[in-house]
Formats: C-alpha cells, sequence, structure tokens
C-alpha cells in the first residue's frame, strides 16, 4: 500500500523553485533516508510530508488523503498518525522534559500515558531529566526529548529531519535502533540527514538523494 504519493510535484516560496518535478512512492512500513547537502530540498520535502507547506503543483497524497481534498477534520487524523522530529526541535521551554513528551499522548487520557513516557525517556538515557525544563537541557539533550515526544504515541508514519545532529557520536546507534525497531512494528520511518554513518547502520533502508530540488533513487 501507498503511505505516501508524490506525483510531479512542485514547490516555489519567495519566488524560487525549492522542489522539481518530484516524483516518489514510499510504501508502508518502509525505512527512507533522504540524503543530500544542505539547502538540497529535504526539509521542504518533510514539510510537504506533515502538510506545513503544500505544493505549488501536482499530486501529494498521505496515508491515502489528497491534500487538495483535506479538511480540518482528515488534517487532524493525519497529524495524529505522525510522529514528528523537526529540525528547530521546537519544543516548549517553559515546560519540562516530560510535559514536553507527554504532550501528544494528552488526547488519548488512559491510565498508561505516565509509563509510556517514563519508558521513552528512559530508552533515551534521559528519565533522570524528566523534571528538567527543556530550557536549561544541552542540545543533544534536548534533541532527545524531541525524539521522545515523535516516538511516544508510536506513529504509524515517523519522519525525522536531521534528528541525531546533536547526539553524541558513540550514542547515535542505540538512537537509530530505536528508529529500527518502530519501523519492525510496522511504522514506515523517514529520515532527512547529511550523517552517511547513520544510514550505513540501516542496510535495508531505502536511500533517495536530493540535489537542486530533484530526487533520485540510490
Amino acid at each position: 500500500m501507498k503511505e505516501i504519493l508524490l506525483e510531479n510535484v512542485y514547490f516555489e516560496k519567495n519566488g524560487r523553485t525549492i522542489l522539481e518535478d518530484i516524483n516518489l512512492e514510499i510504501e508502508t512500513g518502509e525505512f527512507v533516508f533522504l540524503v543530500g547537502p544542505t539547502g538540497a530540498g529535504k526539509s521542504s520535502l518533510l514539510k510537504l510530508l506533515y502538510f506545513e507547506e503544500y505544493p505549488t503543483k501536482g499530486k501529494l497524497q498521505i496515508m491515502g488523503y489528497n491534500y487538495r481534498k483535506i479538511n480540518k477534520k482528515t488534517m487532524l487524523i493525519v497529524r495524529k498518525n505522525l510522529g514528528i522530529v523537526f529540525q528547530d526541535l521546537r519544543l516548549l521551554n517553559d515546560r519540562t522534559a516530560y510535559d514536553n513528551v507527554v504532550l501528544p499522548l494528552e488526547i488519548d487520557r488512559t491510565h498508561s500515558i505516565h509509563d509510556r513516557v517514563h519508558d521513552t525517556l528512559r530508552k533515551l538515557g534521559i528519565l533522570h531529566k524528566a523534571s528538567n525544563y527543556a530550557q536549561s537541557l544541552s542540545q543533544g539533550e534536548r534533541q532527545k526529548v524531541a525524539i521522545a515526544r515523535a516516538l511516544v504515541r508510536k506513529p504509524r508514519i515517523f519522519i525525522a529531519d536531521e534528528p541525531t545532529a546533536h547526539i553524541y557520536k558513540s550514542e547515535k546507534p542505540d538512537i537509530i535502533k530505536m528508529f529500527m525497531e518502530l519501523n519492525s512494528q510496522g511504522t514506515t520511518c523517514i529520515i532527512a540527514t547529511h550523517d552517511n554513518s547513520i544510514v550505513d547502520m540501516v542496510p535495508y533502508a531505502i536511500r533517495i538523494h536530493i540535489e537542486n530540488g530533484r530526487v533520485e533513487y540510490l
């Protein structure tokens, strides 16, 4: 089943063409790396996938929903199924690490929320920082909180933009193993990175190269 479909997609912003004639199919449960130099269009493509930006023209379909026909109700359905690690992290600095991670679960209101948040923070090695405010954390710790927030709901689609940029080299394998475990449970994983070392950790992953706003499969 096609989880994500882009056909002849163009994206322009401020009079500049950022993505050009993108044709891309991602099947349910695939693990995909978007690779390419800084400024190639990786982040812009991810923003299309979680509907922060919209194509100038072309067809974009996520989970069977066409962006041209989506309404508030279906938008909520799509976003509820997404786990996103933003490049700029987007943490709430006046909230604790725990508060940031629990946010996607608050709508569920189940008794297991507390355990799920603690378990996710524990796996990332930052449970001891649960009560610390986000603004007091190191950049690496903040990135782990952002990863935990994206993983805690066990999303249908996991989208991450440079998720290991601030992670110590020695810790990266454990982070990637968490992504692989999530993928083994059926989650479609799409990760943009310029770090070839983490790409090599997932030998079965599909590699898609982006440069000058165009894509090609490697």
